[in-house]
């Protein structure tokens, strides 16, 4: 896929990384897969069962924990919380949607060719923006790992 804005970050599939003020974030190939496929889809609802089918083809063993998994790391790389969502949302029961608004970049310039959506002028320095930390793995699994141990528990 080409690259394309996502809010105010600039998302490079082809070398699985995120960009935004100078910062740079890189993912896993599987995150971006599925940050492309929320993408086409922005704004529509895209269920658990088309992700899984999309980012995991073939692969009946994957369960919908890994799609909440990806979900869970790719908001800690885009700094969002599900708790207030600003890129992606959780749609209870159903799957996911991207809220954040979403331009394809012209092949020549790293600029989005949707008007409404144009970098600040005054773009901040480069570093962790707004008291951002930098990306801890151990931390997103920690959480995933919480996560699922609340939720084996209270199912009991």
């Amino acid at each position: 896929m080409a690259d394309f804005v996502l809010g105010d970050w600039t998302v490079q599939p082809d070398l699985n990384r995120l960009t935004r003020h100078g910062t740079v974030q890189h993912v896993r190939p599987q995150l971006m897969d599925v940050l492309v496929c929320l993408a086409d889809s922005a704004g529509r609802t895209v269920h658990r069962d088309e992700l899984l089918r999309t980012v995991w083809p073939g692969q009946s063993t994957v369960s919908e924990s890994a799609v909440a998994r990806c979900i869970a790391e790719l908001r800690q790389a885009l700094g969002d919380r599900a708790a207030a969502p600003t890129h992606i949302e959780t749609i209870p029961k159903r799957g996911y949607r991207v809220i954040a608004p979403v331009a394809a970049l012209a092949a020549t310039s790293d600029r989005p060719v949707s008007p409404d959506i144009t970098p600040s002028a005054a773009a901040p320095p480069l570093g962790l923006q707004d008291g951002a930390r930098p990306i801890q793995p151990w931390r997103v699994w920690t959480r995933v790992l919480v996560h699922q141990l609340a939720a084996a528990f209270t199912l009991r």
